[in-house]
Order: structure tokens, then sequence, then C-alpha cells
């Protein structure tokens, strides 16, 4: 009999099946009949799937498996059966099995291959089978321990976090090398906090530095200039980055009420952040500027000095949208008086915000300032032809504060 009148019945059930499709695509929409018709044979492969993988579960094969060790026994029987069996090599050392002769399902071959083991190959909801440990009773079993995982979270800005004791932090930023461990930088550096400006009342960066060893301040507290030897080396206010970038930095003085860290990098930074303006190569300064944490804050600290100089600054800072993406910092102060001088007049004004947003794949941050520094009675960074003015009144207390209020 000719093949083709076999063929025959077939093509014309084939063409009723695709005008059948056609004219329910028609109906219902091209796309969505399309749709439909996929979900039915992703649903019909999956069951079909699994319908397999029961079926291998629960067929018997033929094995011959030699007797030698647990671990060589259990991966010749998982590549004969088609199997995914995991287990780790500490599970199975130092353990023997007497091999497997004859037809098995999967269970049942793995039950001889694990007998008197202290093991049990548990079905997984996938179709692969995990290797357990049987303790006490035949019924009881205890699963691989837990390993936990344990992470420290950075600090607001995401910085490397603080040192026991808050005072510096275990890093600092290196330019185009990100957050660096002190431990896994090619340079000397030392990131001092907010935390630290706050216990120490600092009220300029030449307040902070003098803490570190290696840097000396070469004007006087009273001066509105900031300038400081690094090494040896001169650094005037150049040198100070804000936020990586050189020259955005106050000219005269910088004030670190809105700064979250203070980094000092000793040695050549050129090859980090770019050259610095003034070319200092004894090392550079740089201000990290505060950003919004998870838990909001308000802040009111108010400060007295000398006889007449009161001050007050406001600290507040919250987080908004899903997962607390947008932040927004805001730091103002407002500073007025006789300074340390007599007869010398000091008043400051300072406006600071910090915008930043942390999504999955977009991350920003905006920083605007305003400040006003003005000095009255003369500047002691300069050297005058006559006299230098009244010496200071030891008698009158130099500083009290700050109080900070938090809400």
């Amino acid at each position: 009999m000719d093949r083709s009148q076999h063929r025959a019945p077939r093509r014309r059930l084939f063409r009723i099946f695709t005008r059948s499709a056609l004219a329910c695509a028609i109906g219902h929409g091209a796309l969505g009949g399309v749709t439909f018709m996929a979900v039915v044979a992703v649903s019909s492969f999956a069951m079909a799937q699994t319908a397999a993988a029961q079926g291998t579960a629960t067929q018997l094969r033929s094995y011959s498996i030699p007797a030698g060790t647990l671990e060589d026994a259990l991966n010749r029987f998982g590549r004969e059966a088609g199997i995914l069996l995991s287990f780790t090599s500490e599970t199975t050392v130092g353990l023997r099995s007497n091999g497997l002769q004859g037809s098995y399902s999967v269970q049942g071959g793995l039950d001889v291959l694990l007998a008197g083991s202290g093991l049990r190959a548990i079905q997984q909801a996938n179709g692969s089978y995990l290797l357990v440990t049987v303790s006490g009773s035949s019924d009881a079993v205890s699963l691989l321990p837990t390993v936990m995982v344990q992470d420290t979270a950075d600090s607001p800005g995401g910085l490397p976090p603080a040192y026991a004791g808050n005072q510096v932090a275990r890093g600092g930023r290196l330019g185009i090398l990100g957050n660096t461990d002190i431990m896994d930088a090619p340079f000397n550096i030392t990131s001092y906090t907010a935390e630290l400006i706050q216990n120490q009342q600092a009220r300029t960066v030449n307040d902070v530095l003098a803490n570190d060893p290696s840097v000396r301040s070469n004007l006087s507290a009273g001066s509105s200039y900031e300038g400081v030897f690094i090494r040896g080396f001169p650094a005037w206010n150049g040198n100070i980055a804000f936020n990586g970038l050189a020259g955005m930095a106050p000219r005269g003085r910088s004030s670190v009420e809105a700064i979250e860290r203070v980094e000092v990098l000793k040695g050549p930074s050129a090859m980090l952040s770019g050259m610095i303006p003034d070319g200092s190569i004894g090392g550079a300064i740089m201000l990290v500027p505060k950003r919004a944490d998870d838990n909001a804050l308000t802040r009111l600290g108010v400060d007295y000095r000398s006889v007449e100089q009161f001050g007050a600054h406001l600290d507040i800072g919250r987080r908004f949208g899903a997962n607390n993406a947008f932040g927004i910092r805001f730091n103002g102060v407002l500073r007025d008086g006789e300074g340390p001088i007599e007869g010398q007049g000091q008043k400051l004004g300072l406006a600071a915000i910090g915008l930043d947003y942390r999504g999955d794949r977009l991350r920003f941050a905006l920083d605007a300032y305003h400040q006003r520094d003005r000095h009255d009675g003369g500047d002691y960074g300069i050297f005058f032809a006559g006299a230098p003015g009244r010496a200071p009144n030891s008698s009158k207390p130099i500083s009290l504060g700050p109080v900070h209020i938090n809400c």
C-alpha cells in the first residue's frame, strides 16, 4: 500500500487542528490566543517532567556496584540512576559500602548503599536527593548544620565602620580605590569620625587635626584661615578636598558641623584623586559630608564661648520612599560674639544640605552649603607692624558646652 494513503488522514487532521487554532486566535485576539496556547504547552511539559521524575524514582533498574568507599558508591549510583545527590566529602569520610547488586528503585538502592552508615537520602521537592544524618531512632533525621552569615552595616553614606570607641574609622575613601580598610591601604590614612568632633567640641578642621601627631597647625586659633604641616610639608586650605573634590571647601576656614569624617592621607595623593591645586607633597585632607541615616534624627546643640560668644547648631536627618531610598540631611549653625582674643569679634553662619538617592541600579548625591565667617578686630594670621592688641584676659572662661538636645 502506498504510504501517502496513511499520511492523508494525518494531513487532514493537522489542517483541522491548525484552522481551529487560528479561529481561537481570531476570536479571542491573536496575542491572547497564542499566549493561552503557550501556557498550556508549558504546563503540559512541566506535568510531563514531574511524571517522568516520579516514574524514574519508582521504576526498577539493575545495578552492579562493587564494594568500596561510600563516596565512590554513591557517585556511581547517582550517574547510573540519573539523579542529583547532594552531600559533602566530610559527611562520608571514613565510611564504606558493601555495594549494590540486583534490581532496585532509586530510594531502595540508596537505602541499601547507606545501610549501617548512619545516613539517609531524602528526596527534595525538585526531585533531587539530600544526604542527612540519622540521630536516635530511625525516624529522627537531622539536616546539615546551619551556617550563620554575619555582616556589619556601613555608617551613613556607605562609609567604612568605626573602630572600637567610635573615634576613628577602620578605613577611608581613597579616590579611585573607593572605601579601603586601613590594613589594605597603600598609604597611611586616619579617618576621624563625627563622634570625635562632637565629643571634643571641635569647630574647625585644625581642631580635629590636633589629634594627629604628624600634623601641626601653622596658624593661630583666632585666624580666619587654616593651614597645617603634614610630615613637615606645608598644606594650606587649598589642600582640603570636599567629598573628593579639591577647591570645593571654603577658602578660609572649614566648619565641621556638617562633616561626617575628616580624613588625613599622608604622602603623595595625586595617583588617587588628582593633583591638589596647592601641590603639597606632604599629604591631603578630605572632608566627607554628612548623610541621612535610616533612623530619623533631630538634634539641637547650644554652646557658649568666652564671655559673649553664643552659638546654636541644628542637625536634622530623614529618609523617605521605598526602602528609605531618598535621604535629606540639614545642618545649620549660627555663632556670634567676642572671640578668644579680647576685642576680636567672630560671627559664623552655616547652612548645609545633603541629598542622596540609593537605588538598586542608581545612586547619586548632591551637597550644597553656604558659609559666612566674619572676623573683626584683626586677623592674627597676618603680621602687623604695630602692636597686635591687648593680651587675652586669663580670668575669663575660654569655652563651655556645647549642650545637645536630641528629639
